[in-house]
């Protein structure tokens, strides 16, 4: 009997030892030292998990804020308000945690409840925000925290949006790692609320953090780093375009005055750093911290506003501005030349500038004096042509004896040779460029009509076809 209690003491004490050593089944196990966590090593499917989330009212910003916590970092999210109850947010290549709850309810108001869907086949994560009164919605992403916030401005916070109808002001936040461009604008457009047309050129993959700018900061920095110019439309719209397509629309521009400054001296600076510019109103006349309307180039308009907005405060007494010639710095994106043809091109006719050619962005920087630069930038536009690639074709000429033949050849700048003729028809093989190509396509169809309209049946009026 003694032994058989010895004996199952010892078993008992096994088994209670084999337990606690291992893990518990809710707690991850801690990495070893050398190794990395295992949580932050990247899925291979570069899918995200929605672990958790947390909620928080934030009386100084004016906001409820929520927050959803990952585990991968490349994430982007698409948000969208419809009518005024609902805020939809989704979150691509994401799935929330196996347990979690699918409605969850808040009372923050104006917040009422959290909803979490999988769509998409489950690929995307979608989260709603059911609101209990009408208010401003933003989301973004901050992709070095993991982590996704969604922001309901609370009732007071509302009276701080801007009211003119100019939304460049709006305060907006936007972190994004190699995330297309037209989706990183597309967050602009949701936390500013302002009405963005973007055009077919502007696409690529870009990586940004911004934290608490405006929008029209956010848009300027886009111009410094990726060549992107924008201007406003009428009916409050931005266009948004690369450069080489919208550098030359000539726009106005009202220019807010510096601190200090009078609209006489600011029209100086001007004259002298963007000739380019000419201002739409004598500066003399304009009343006290007008702003200065200019109309010129939107390239010029864009250096214009970087060039106003270094400029410091001026003291009451300080000494006049005097323009100063500095180093013009210009970037130019061929459309038709090559990168390294333009580079040739243009130092062999400027050799006092200063020509770099940056491959990865496909730009070329100019930097010398501005006159320098504005006529090297002119001639660069004037050979960065599409060049058209000859064509051949063939025709059947009615009516086209061998002297009009000849005369059509001369007046069309097209190589004719005739192959075969049949009657009054004379078949000709054409080549050249393709805009002289469509004028003969279009000879050859106008001669096939008349003649059809010459052999036409008499109708029943007794006439026939002229």
């Amino acid at each position: 009997m003694e032994r058989r209690r010895r004996a199952w003491w010892a078993a008992a004490l096994a088994g209670l030892l084999t337990v606690a050593g291992q893990a518990a089944p809710n707690q991850p196990a801690k990495p070893e030292p050398g190794k990395p966590d295992a949580a932050r090593v990247e899925p291979p499917d570069k899918r995200a998990t929605l672990v958790r989330w947390e909620s928080a009212r934030d009386a100084k910003a004016g906001v409820v804020r929520v927050t959803l916590f990952l585990t991968y970092p490349k994430i982007g999210v698409h948000s969208s308000l419809v009518g005024q109850g609902t805020f939809i947010a989704t979150v691509a290549n994401c799935e929330p945690a196996a347990k979690m709850p699918k409605v969850n309810t808040l009372a923050q108001p104006p917040v009422a409840d959290l909803t979490f869907n999988r769509i998409d086949k489950g690929r995307n994560l979608q989260v709603v925000l059911h609101l209990n009164a009408p208010a401003p919605c933003r989301a973004f992403c901050v992709p070095s925290e993991r982590k996704v916030v969604l922001e309901v401005s609370l009732p007071a916070a509302e009276t701080k949006r801007p009211r003119t109808g100019d939304l460049t002001g709006q305060v907006i936040s936007a972190e994004f790692i190699d995330t297309d461009l037209r989706v990183i604008l597309e967050a602009l457009i949701a936390q500013s609320g302002a009405n963005i047309v973007l055009q077919p050129g502007v696409v690529g993959t870009y990586s940004l953090s911004l934290k608490n700018v405006t929008l029209g900061q956010a848009l300027d920095a886009m111009w410094e780093a990726w060549g992107l110019v924008w201007t406003r439309l009428p009916g409050d719209i931005i266009l948004v375009g690369t450069e080489a397509d919208l550098g030359k629309r000539r726009v106005d521009e009202s220019l807010a005055l510096p601190v200090g400054w009078s609209a006489e001296e600011l029209a100086k600076v001007l004259a002298g750093e963007c000739p380019d510019l000419t201002p739409l109103r004598d500066p003399a006349a304009l009343a006290k911290d007008s702003p200065l309307p200019m109309r010129g180039p939107l390239s010029a308009v864009m250096a214009a506003r970087r060039l106003v907005g270094g400029l410091l405060p001026k003291t009451p007494g300080a000494p006049p501005v005097t323009p100063t010639a500095k180093p013009e710095v210009s970037h130019y994106y061929p459309r038709y030349l090559g990168l390294d043809a333009a580079e040739r091109e243009v130092k062999a006719r400027f050799d006092a500038l200063t020509v770099t050619a940056d491959t990865p962005t496909g730009r070329l920087q100019l930097s010398g004096a501005r006159d320098e630069v504005i006529r090297a930038r002119r001639f660069i536009e004037s050979i960065d042509q599409a060049t058209e690639q000859p064509i051949e074709e063939g025709f059947w000429l009615p009516g086209i004896g061998a002297e009009s033949l000849a005369a059509l050849a001369k007046t069309s700048g097209l190589e004719l040779t005739v192959l075969t003729a049949r009657g009054d028809e004379t078949y000709v093989w054409a080549r050249g460029k393709e805009s002289k190509m469509s004028a003969l396509r279009k000879l050859a169809t106008q001669l096939a009509e008349r003649v059809a309209r010459r052999e036409k049946p008499a109708d029943n009026t007794g006439k026939t076809g002229t």
